[in-house]
């Protein structure tokens, strides 16, 4: 896959993540309509009867998690791995990203995250209000059958 820039045309197959980088957070949290055609499963947190807060104060159900495959803007293919709540925005959690090994530098437009265990670093948004890391899930129909991810989807 080659790196994607500004202007993508996926013909509206691929579906774009705009994840706020959270520095409060403690996982990924995502919409469960987010990644629409890969399914959803119950996870740890889910199953245990886990609550988010949030700024408003109310509190809000874990309701699972997904696996998504995703392309980083820098072009390289991970496994994304997110909770689901009834959240209209995307978190990514920077204590999630620290326990992963990941360094996350927060420097305006030279903002990234850097993978201490493979080198990769990806660039970090800055829209002038959140620093946002941006992810591209690849269609179902776009992967092999040994991806690990065939089957998921609906």
């Amino acid at each position: 896959l080659n790196a994607i820039g500004d202007e993508p045309n996926f013909e509206g197959k691929w579906e774009r993540i705009r994840a706020i980088m959270d520095s409060g957070a403690t996982v990924p949290v995502m919409s469960p309509n987010t990644g629409r055609h890969y399914k959803s499963a119950e996870s740890v947190g889910s199953k245990s009867g886990v609550m988010y807060a949030c700024a408003n104060g109310d509190t809000i159900p874990n309701l699972g998690e997904k696996t998504l495959p995703v392309v980083t803007r820098e072009g390289t293919v991970h496994g994304y791995i997110s909770q689901l709540a009834d959240v209209t925005t995307s978190f990514q959690s920077v204590r999630h990203l620290h326990k992963s090994g990941h360094v996350v530098i927060f420097d305006g437009p030279n903002s990234f995250m850097y993978n201490k265990h493979t080198g990769e670093a990806n660039m970090i948004e800055d829209d002038g209000f959140n620093y946002i890391q941006e992810l591209w899930v690849i269609p179902p129909e776009e992967l092999g059958n040994d991806s690990g991810f065939a089957g998921q989807h609906p």
